[in-house]
């Protein structure tokens, strides 16, 4: 019985250790040609409700239009109201 309950434990680690190594291997060997490329784009808030083409815009309206041509949110950078004053910026990215 605790022979087999090793085998069993040795078989776990060792599918480990391979599934690692070769997802980390896998990332280094992987050409330059092969890896994607992105394009960036960073707004602010009132910029995106600019992007719905409206006299009012809405952030929700803006982040639909950045969505159909490919852009995806990455991250919201926060602003503060303390001085200087920073506005919140989303940041984007898409496919070359």
């Amino acid at each position: 019985m605790k022979r087999e309950l090793a085998l069993v434990v040795c078989l776990l680690i060792l599918t480990t250790v391979l599934a690692v190594g070769m997802g980390s291997s896998y990332a280094i060997a992987q050409p330059a040609a092969q890896r994607s490329k992105w394009e960036y784009r960073v707004l602010t808030p009132s910029a995106i409700e600019e992007l719905d083409g409206k006299d009012v815009g809405t952030l929700a309206a803006g982040l639909y239009k950045l969505g159909d041509d490919g852009w995806e949110l990455v991250t919201i950078e926060p602003g503060h109201v303390s001085p200087p004053v920073k506005l919140p910026r989303y940041v984007f990215k898409r496919p070359k």
